[in-house]
């Protein structure tokens, strides 16, 4: 929910009055399309040009750094190793880096993050996408909260992480990125 009042404020300071009064519109219209599963219907065309449109002007940013010296797998002696430079190689790299500043929605909820892995040294492209993203007013908080998992898999070989792969490791690796905001 943070994510989408987020999305919502900026749509506020890039569209018009009167693009902002016809996006009230228009996010109506598209639920009761989708409610009724009019996916078909021409209109439903029309109203997913629009919002692209719009989304075009849009934009956010997701900076995460990860500290490679925090790796704990409950294992001392194994975080020793993850540490080493057979894998994270924390004494010349210590930092994990992901950066992003493109934000895909279907409708008003985030789908995926696309942007920048920086790992041992070297940048490529993730794209990640989001899964059981929910908001819900929290009884303990007595607040609104957001949260969900963002995840993608990667080759960690692009990165130079070859380690345990001639030995048949897999280079497949898992990310998942948890995340929960309280609404301030």
């Amino acid at each position: 929910m943070l994510l989408i009042r987020a999305h919502k404020e900026l749509e506020g300071h890039v569209c018009t009055g009167a693009e902002r009064k016809f996006k009230v519109l228009v996010d109506q219209q598209w639920a009761e399309i989708a409610y009724c599963g009019l996916w078909g219907d021409p209109l439903f065309d029309d109203l997913v040009a629009f919002s692209k449109q719009v989304q075009k002007r849009v934009t956010g940013k997701v900076d995460i750094t990860i500290d490679t010296t925090s790796v704990n797998s409950g294992t001392p002696q194994f975080d020793k190793h993850l540490q080493s430079a057979d894998l994270f190689d924390a004494a010349k790299h210590p930092t994990i880096k992901f950066v992003s500043d493109k934000f895909s929605f279907n409708g008003d909820k985030v789908s995926e993050v696309t942007g920048q892995l920086t790992l041992l040294g070297k940048t490529a492209p993730v794209t990640l996408k989001a899964t059981q993203f929910n908001c819900y007013d929290s009884p303990m908080l007595k607040r609104e909260v957001c949260g969900g998992d963002f995840e993608t898999t990667i080759d960690r070989t692009q990165w130079g992480m070859n380690y345990g792969v001639d030995w048949g490791f897999s280079k497949n690796v898992r990310l998942v990125v948890q995340i929960e905001a309280v609404k301030q």
